[in-house]
């Protein structure tokens, strides 16, 4: 499957797996949005990976049990 210049969307991304799978996304050539919760550790991230990435990366805080944050990111 080719993901170059795909875009994705990963929830609680801001550390562990989820960052995990955001950096290999983007090693790849995907452009991602990731969400978390965790503003402060989401923005930390966020900083890190636009130094390797650039723009192809975007955080936006996200609580995915809560419908309104998720219309949010989806629309």
């Amino acid at each position: 499957m080719e993901i170059k210049d795909k875009v994705a969307l990963i929830t609680g991304a801001a550390q562990g797996l989820g960052r995990a799978f955001t950096e290999s996304l983007l090693a790849e050539g995907a452009k991602v949005c990731f969400c978390d919760v965790n503003t402060t550790q989401g923005q930390k991230t966020l900083d890190e990976l636009r130094a390797q990435y650039g723009d192809k990366v975007m955080f936006q805080k996200c609580d995915v049990s809560n419908h309104k944050d998720m219309q949010g990111i989806i629309t």
